[in-house]
């Protein structure tokens, strides 16, 4: 830890070790513990071939490395992060990357959780605030100086999940940042992503060249008062990153300010919307009511995806090769993550599920529905199944032959259901509006019912299914 000017007892406070290049030890202790062949695999701590039964011809995936215990809110150990460290040793063959974590397991998903959040829930006092960083180094050097209530991401994008967990303690979030484009880029998805959560988020945004470990890592008390005095609201994030050219053309600021509202309409209330917009006119200096309607406006043409396509974002992990659509990738999660699966059944009767027409779909809809029924025996079953034609088979087999599964499980399924969920709602608020074209102005009773068809579309677009 003297590389990262960490000392001793923060690495004991915090669990860190050290993964030697030599596993033996490790797998002999294992052994003597009396877990199961089984047990180990599912560990995530070695590489192991499917058929392989000989515990010693396993590889530990955390070699040469320092190891850092990721622990659920109730703070026990779900799985690991390690960082090679130049110098310490050699990275093995399976794992070039500077960071590893632990694969997804039945008690470890990435995307639904934050490293830090089991201590920093201890420390948040009511009405109290989050301090979000990039990775764990950057947490631990704010704990080790006294922002206790640091958090970070688990390697990866922050995902609607891990924001909706962060709602239950504290509606405030600050967010460090680095001040490259990569990082001011990630900021507007968070933004949006945290407003649809129903987050109050402001923005620190470091000096370039700096993550919060190096830059708080001298001079703390200076550095974080300079921080903290340069912290700006969303609304004047987008407002500085797009409006404050001075050369913008009038088309630009309306394209700007087209984004602007894409990202207020996703906030959960009428209300926090209108106190954005106060906001967005003081400070861009814009008029009141210009700008009210024009939101208004926006609103009303703001289109609705028919593709179901999912198209994550470019920070975002790519999980699959070849699976491309939401009903692909759900069947692909449902066959291979029994808790999603079962937990798919709350959704199991609702229409965005059941009007699925896309082969994928209806192969998804059937084996649900053999879960629901308590007939489903597996993928080892599959073969004598009578109910499953044989290009239902091979579809399900191609499936599986294309998912990764050390894919964040939890955060793509809520990915898929939430496109679904669009897409059924974008058909028919175009039902509807088909509807309007065909009535005339004096049918008072079916403009009256069209209309409540349509607030209630836009009240179920702004509750999307999740899986917890």
């Amino acid at each position: 830890m003297e590389n990262r000017k960490f000392s001793l007892a923060v690495a004991k406070e915090n669990g860190i070790g050290f993964a030697g290049s030599d596993d033996r030890a490790l797998i002999e202790k294992i052994l003597q513990a009396g877990y199961s062949l089984d047990a180990i695999k599912a560990s995530g701590i070695f590489y192991a071939k499917e058929n392989e039964t000989d515990p010693h011809r396993f590889m530990g995936r955390f070699n040469s490395r320092l190891t850092i215990p990721i622990r659920n809110t109730q703070g026990k150990i779900v799985g690991f992060s390690a960082r090679f460290v130049d110098g310490m040793g050699q990275r093995n063959n399976f794992a070039d990357a500077k960071y590893i974590n632990s694969p997804a397991t039945e008690i470890f998903q990435k995307g639904s959780m934050l490293f830090g959040l089991n201590r920093a829930r201890q420390y948040l006092e009511p009405s109290g605030v989050f301090w979000m960083v990039e990775g764990q180094f950057d947490a631990m050097r704010c704990w080790d100086n006294g922002i206790d209530t640091a958090i970070a991401p688990q390697g990866t994008a922050v995902t609607d999940a891990q924001l909706i967990t962060l709602r239950r303690y504290s509606v405030h979030l600050n967010c460090m940042l680095d001040g490259d484009d990569a990082g001011l880029k990630a900021a507007e998805r968070l933004l949006a992503m945290a407003m649809a959560a129903g987050l109050d988020v402001k923005f620190f945004i470091l000096p370039k060249g700096y993550d919060p470990d190096s830059y708080f890592c001298e001079d703390f008390e200076n550095r974080f008062q300079r921080l903290r005095r340069s912290g700006i609201t969303g609304i004047e994030f987008l407002t500085n990153r797009w409006l404050v050219n001075q050369n913008i053309t009038a088309q630009e600021k309306v394209e700007a300010l087209r984004r602007i509202y894409e990202i207020i309409s996703v906030a959960e209330s009428s209300i926090v919307q209108k106190t954005y917009l106060d906001e967005l006119s003081t400070v861009a200096n814009l008029d009141r009511h210009a700008i009210s309607q024009d939101f208004k406006s926006f609103l009303q043409k703001k289109p609705f995806a028919k593709d179901s396509k999912v198209v994550p974002d470019r920070t975002m992990e790519t999980p699959y090769k070849k699976l491309s659509t939401a009903e692909s990738q759900l069947l692909a999660i449902v066959l291979s993550n029994d808790r999603i699966a079962k937990q798919m059944l709350d959704f199991y009767e609702q229409p965005f599920l059941q009007n699925l027409t896309s082969r994928e779909g209806k192969v998804l809809l059937k084996v649900l529905n053999e879960i629901k029924e308590y007939m489903w025996e597996g993928i080892a079953k599959l073969e004598e199944s009578p109910l499953f034609s044989n290009d239902e088979k091979n579809l399900i087999y191609f499936s599986l032959a294309d998912f990764d599964e050390e894919c964040d499980h939890l955060a793509i399924a809520n990915l898929c259901l939430r496109k679904l969920h669009s897409n059924f709602i974008g058909e028919e608020m175009n039902k509807v509006n088909d509807s309007f074209r065909k009535i005339s102005l004096d049918e008072s009773d079916s403009i009256r019912t069209l209309q409540e068809c349509r607030l209630n579309l836009r009240k179920m677009l702004k509750l999307p299914p999740q899986i917890v």
